[in-house]
């Protein structure tokens, strides 16, 4: 539900405003309307938050275009709609100025009002689902991550096939994304059981009931499904079922960071490393440096720069060792290279001439 501030010295206006707009109905659950804006900034102060602010341009104790501006420093986003006594050009200019949603002269009536509410109840309602989804997907993305990591553990090449499958399908249902993103984790899910079931019939009757025994509605959401899968993962790990070896193979930003050290001549993109390990690029980039503590960006300049050096150890032109590791713009490289070796390719060169002269005549 969203909330409405309303302020306006007339007690006449605000009853009818109150009376005459839906507000609930428009998903408003909380109108709050006062006389001065003094006491809308100590709802404010007690942590209430606004969606819409609904002001005149002219209130007993302060201007209706400062009393906005004061109100959005706290609610950045809110929405403020300005009624006015007494229309006028520079004031509709200054609306504009305060970055208003609206500008309505009273005398343009109840309706007026009620049709600029329910253009901002859509408004919300839009970006809420948006959000909703947001959250959402970064949710079902951690989920199929997890699952596919546990399949390709159990049955290497599995996640090629169902991430293909999905990468196509889910553009085509834009309209029902979660809905989807669930559908595959419940296909998901069935195959993870049957190849369970293949190894071990005992411990598939046993995670079915673990199932079973799970609290309501944990299974039914992403979070709930993810800690489900470390759960299974767990037991498959006590059991033998996962070795090492596949933990190392199924965990995606291992696999990204060998494919990286081995296509360094390349230019290397999340969207790229995202795409070849099946996780999505804002996923990627968080489960990236929460593993290695390090920026993508940082670990990728830091091991072009570790292969630069061997190149130079190995007797290689500096001219051409940029472009080797990836870098068509020399300068840049140089530039990266000084940052983490602490002196320029030259002087490395140099350093590294004179220590093997050393060598040879001690």
């Amino acid at each position: 539900m969203f909330e409405a501030f309303f302020t306006d010295s007339c007690l006449r206006y605000r009853i009818e405003v109150i009376n005459g707009i839906d507000f609930y109905g428009l998903g408003f659950g909380m109108v709050r309307g006062e006389s001065m804006g003094k006491w809308i900034s100590q709802w404010m102060q007690k942590g209430e938050t606004a969606s819409v602010l609904i002001t005149n341009t002219k209130l007993p104790d302060t201007s209706g275009f400062e009393f906005a501006e004061r109100i959005r420093s706290q609610c950045p986003r809110v929405r403020v709609i300005f009624v006015t006594d007494t229309p006028s050009l520079a004031e509709a200019q200054q609306a504009v100025r305060c970055g208003a949603y609206d500008y309505l002269p009273k005398s343009d009536g109840i309706d007026a009002l009620r049709s600029a509410m329910i253009r901002v109840s859509e408004e919300l309602h839009t970006e809420s689902r948006e959000e909703a989804y947001l959250r959402g997907q970064q949710n079902w993305d951690e989920c199929i991550s997890r699952l596919l990591k546990l399949l390709l553990a159990l049955k290497p090449g599995i996640d090629e096939d169902h991430w293909q499958m999905y990468s196509k399908v889910k553009p085509l249902l834009s309209d029902a994304p979660l809905r989807m993103e669930a559908l595959l984790v419940r296909s998901l899910m069935e195959e993870l059981r049957a190849e369970i079931c293949r190894r071990d019939e005992a411990l598939a009757v046993q995670l079915r009931s673990n199932m079973m025994a799970a609290p309501l509605g944990m299974l039914t959401s992403a979070q709930g499904m993810a800690a489900y899968m470390d759960a299974i993962w767990a037991l498959l790990s006590e059991k033998g079922y996962i070795t090492q070896e596949d933990a190392l193979k199924s965990d995606p930003i291992g696999r990204a960071c060998v494919y990286m050290q081995s296509h360094l001549s390349e230019k290397l993109t999340v969207q790229e490393l995202a795409e070849y390990v099946h996780i999505s690029p804002r996923h990627f980039i968080r489960k990236f440096q929460t593993e290695m503590n390090e920026k993508f960006t940082d670990y990728l300049a830091h091991i072009r720069v570790q292969a630069a050096i061997q190149m130079l150890e190995a007797g290689r032109d500096v001219k051409s060792i940029p472009e080797a590791v990836g870098y068509k713009d020399e300068k840049s490289f140089y530039s990266v290279f000084r940052r983490f070796a602490g002196c320029s390719m030259r002087e490395y060169q140099q350093k590294l001439n004179l220590s093997q002269r050393k060598e040879k005549h001690p």
